[in-house]
This record gives structure tokens, C-alpha cells and sequence, in this order.
């Protein structure tokens, strides 16, 4: 029989005022069949139960601590510092994973340094509104850009000082996107064991789908184009074109024509500035799939040729009523 590992691992749980979904996310984690874990639950100044919640359990694997406002970047980084684990992973604090969730990525993580899954995007009462299973390829890390549905190396983190870029929106696009680039050692798995909970009052569903957060986004673009060293031009420009047309179209439904002229604007002159030269992307072709999803190459394939034609602000203007 083979061995398997039991290094102990860091499951770090920003929370927020989420006392209608922490209990059930906490929950998940204490009945993992991986028992050598912490599970580091840091409060970020919350203003309901959320606190007195974490107090309840009597888990001796629970770690709390509370600390003054200051976002989910600055707590996530916060997380990295107090981790003691081989590993590393993070649950949101209105999610929840599979049983055999932390068990199934340390037995197939190997000698790497990121093992990166799918995810199941469900309702709280259990409707699963769809599966993103990922599959092997160059564009498939750059699908799930969360903190969360991963499990990290510790040293590889600590060593290379890789933190979260406090910003208000995508800092784990930064996150992420520099630890792809200092390492060859990344392992998809084509199975889905995280749930990622539909919560209609979290920040992705209320204020950047107002078009609230273009400048944010465009200054993490800015930041990862600055800051960051790709060893692949033509995937950063696809991934930069992939992240921006999807906070559009996720973005402006129901918005009033005049803020989505003038955020698409922004937008789109962002990506003149910096030249993503996409007319030549080799990821573009239908034929190269690198582990990307069909449907949602051709959404960006039918956005720039209606682009290209001028035809693109008619779409919005009638794709914002939807």
C-alpha cells in the first residue's frame, strides 16, 4: 500500500459579516476526511454574528482572529503570514467544499507547486447552476483566478514573498497571475469539489455589476502588466481580453446606456494603450484550444468581429436591456 501524505495543512477563511452562510462553510472544513489541518479563521472587523459564530465551535483546529477592517486582500495576506501548514488553501467564508476535498488535492499534488480544480457554481438551496471542470492546457490556470479551489505549496508562496494586491476588486487575479509566472509546476485536475455558493449580496453580484469598479479593474491590469514578467506574450494579452469583455458583459446588464458608453471607453482605451495585439493571438484560434471553454473564446471571437464592423456599441446598447 502506498503512503499518503499527512502534512498538515493551512485553510485560511477570510471572514466578513457572513453570518447567514459561515456556520455551513466552517461546517464543511471540520468534516474534512483530511484531519491534519488548521483552519484559520480571520474576522476582519465584522459587524454581525460572524464572530460570535467562529466562538462557538469547540474544534481545537480553529484558530480565530480578529482584526480591524481592512479588506479581503489585506486579510488574505494576513492568512499567508500566520499559516504554519506544508500546504496551503482558502475557502470563502460563504462557500463550501466536498468531503474528500483537501484528502483528493494532497494525494495528487505531487512534487508541484499550485494543483488547481474546477468548481461547481450552485444556490443555497442546492441548485448547481453550472460545472466548470477544467482540463489540461495553457489557457486552463487563467480560468479559475480565485484564491480559493487550489492547493498551494507554503514555501513556494513564502519564499518568492507573493502577496495580494490591496485593491477593491480582482486582487487575486494578481495573486494568482505572478504565481503562474514563477513556475512550470502547476497540475490541472479535471474535477470539481468546490462550491462556490451564489451570494447575492457579495461584492462580485452588487457593486461591480453596477460597472462601479472599472478603474479598479483597469489599475490590477496595470499593476500585473508592470509587475509581472510573462513567459508568454500572447497568453497575458489573452487573458487580459478574456478578463476585460467578461467584467463587460458581466457587468453592464440593466445599466443605463451612458455609464457603459463611458466605462467601455475606458476599457477599451486601456487596451490601446498597452497593445494586446489580439489580431495574431494564437489563443484566439478555434483550433487551439489550450484548455479554454468553446463558448467562451467564440463570445470574445463574436465581440471583437463586431468590434471590428462597428457594430459593437449597438450590441451593448441592446444587450444592456436584456
Amino acid at each position: 500500500m502506498i503512503k499518503k501524505s499527512n502534512k498538515l495543512v493551512s485553510v485560511i477563511v477570510p471572514v466578513y459579516n457572513s453570518e447567514e452562510y459561515l456556520k455551513k462553510c466552517i461546517d464543511s472544513i471540520i468534516n474534512q476526511s483530511y484531519r491534519n489541518i488548521e483552519i484559520l479563521c480571520i474576522d476582519d472587523g465584522s459587524t454581525d454574528k460572524s464572530l460570535e459564530i467562529l466562538n462557538g465551535y469547540s474544534d481545537d483546529r480553529i484558530k480565530i482572529y480578529k482584526k480591524k477592517n481592512s479588506g479581503v486582500a489585506d486579510t488574505r495576506n494576513y492568512g499567508l503570514s500566520i499559516a504554519t501548514g506544508y500546504y496551503i488553501c482558502s475557502i470563502d467564508n460563504d462557500d463550501i467544499i466536498d468531503k474528500d476535498f483537501i484528502e483528493y488535492f494532497v494525494d495528487n499534488i505531487g512534487d508541484n507547486d499550485i494543483l488547481i480544480g474546477g468548481y461547481i457554481r450552485e444556490s443555497y438551496d442546492g441548485q448547481i447552476l453550472f460545472k466548470r471542470v477544467l482540463h489540461d492546457g495553457k489557457v486552463s490556470p487563467y480560468i479559475n483566478l480565485a484564491f480559493w479551489g487550489k492547493l498551494y505549496k507554503t514555501s513556494f508562496i513564502k519564499e518568492n514573498n507573493i502577496q495580494f494586491l490591496n485593491t477593491n476588486i480582482a486582487d487575486d487575479l494578481y495573486f494568482c497571475s505572478k504565481l503562474y509566472n514563477l513556475t512550470n509546476k502547476i497540475k490541472i485536475i479535471n474535477d470539481a469539489k468546490y462550491h462556490w455558493l451564489f451570494n447575492s449580496k457579495s461584492l462580485s453580484n452588487t457593486d461591480s455589476k453596477k460597472m462601479n469598479r472599472t478603474d479598479d479593474l483597469i489599475y490590477t491590469l496595470s499593476k500585473i502588466d508592470e509587475d509581472i514578467t510573462f513567459k508568454d506574450i500572447d497568453l497575458k494579452n489573452y487573458f487580459f481580453l478574456r478578463t476585460i469583455i467578461y467584467y463587460l458583459l458581466f457587468s453592464c446588464k440593466k445599466v443605463d446606456y451612458f455609464t457603459v458608453e463611458e466605462n467601455y471607453n475606458k476599457l477599451f482605451e486601456y487596451m490601446k494603450k498597452i497593445d494586446l495585439n489580439y489580431k495574431k493571438n494564437k489563443y484566439l484560434k478555434i483550433f487551439n484550444h489550450e484548455g479554454e471553454i468553446f463558448k467562451i473564446k467564440m463570445i470574445i471571437k463574436i465581440f471583437l468581429f463586431l468590434q471590428m464592423i462597428k457594430l459593437d456599441r449597438v450590441f451593448l446598447k441592446i444587450y444592456t436591456r436584456l
